[in-house]
């Protein structure tokens, strides 16, 4: 959290009840001037969350939001590895703006650290797992702003694959002429996944971007948005970036070439976000 551009604090009292001083006590508090974020940690060798624990957290947090006139997350972190037993937690954690880390994701932000680098990026990569979209800082009238995602995905297997060579450029041709005009790939690379040294599909990973000025951003954010965003209060950039990667997603999801199955599980049938930025 310190290296996304948080002030971190351990061992944090918050009085969460006027009436009686009752006190909780949070592990680590990272904040900066918009948001507030509660993390509990639970060193746990056994892969299935308290349920209490998780009802402790989101009821104290709820409390405290009603005070609050800032964003206030919370993230229920255990040290296991998890092996989709919380998954009812996970989606519980969730109604109230909670998130659960388990230890495989704890090393995969320390992996990120190193493999973007900078604090920016990994920033907006700790913030897209959060759901959280930052303001976006105004421009001069006519300027763009440029949205940018990454999505990894994986190719059917090449023996499946009919009616032509099997050729990456097949693949980023047909996305090519299904993205919008002010839609483009700046970028791809492939790697070839084998099975005894014969190769049997490549996971491809692909950066999109979206350039557009705010009257753009507005008018876009205008058609998209729905019920919730009312009520939540979604600035426009917000609603716009989510139109994009969900665009996107879908795209991906029909395009011929990529293996896509959300009813199996597995990474080799997934589109996996892999994290974004705005320039």
């Amino acid at each position: 959290m310190k290296f996304a551009g948080f002030d971190v604090d351990r061992e944090v009292s918050f009085v969460f009840n006027d009436s009686t001083n009752d006190k909780f006590r949070i592990d680590v508090l990272a904040r900066d001037r918009n948001m507030e974020i509660f993390v509990e940690c639970k060193d746990y060798s056994d892969m299935k969350m308290d349920e209490k624990i998780m009802y402790t957290l989101t009821g104290q947090l709820d409390d405290y939001r009603k005070r609050q006139n800032k964003d206030v997350i919370g993230i229920l972190v255990m040290t296991a590895k998890d092996d989709g037993r919380n998954q009812g937690i996970r989606e519980n954690l969730k109604k109230h703006n909670c998130f659960l880390w388990d230890g495989a994701f704890l090393e995969h932000l320390e992996n990120k650290i190193v493999e973007l680098g900078n604090k920016e990026d990994f920033r907006r990569y700790v913030l897209d797992h959060l759901d959280i979209f930052e303001e976006l800082t105004k421009k001069p009238k006519g300027e763009y702003y440029d949205f940018m995602i990454k999505y990894s995905v994986y190719t059917i297997r090449l023996d499946e694959y009919v009616g032509k060579l099997f050729d990456i450029m097949n693949i980023i041709d047909e996305l090519n002429e299904k993205l919008p005009k002010s839609v483009s790939i700046i970028n791809h690379t492939y790697q070839a996944e084998k099975n005894k040294n014969q190769v049997i599909c490549y996971n491809l990973t692909l950066d999109f971007s979206l350039k557009l000025t705010m009257e753009q951003i507005e008018k876009l954010a205008k058609s998209k948005r729905k019920f919730g965003d009312r009520i939540r209060r979604r600035k426009s950039g917000e609603i716009a970036y989510r139109s994009f990667r969900e665009s996107i997603y879908d795209i991906l999801a029909g395009t011929y070439g990529i293996s896509f199955n959300p009813k199996k599980n597995g990474k080799y049938h997934n589109i996996e976000f892999m994290g974004s930025r705005v320039k």
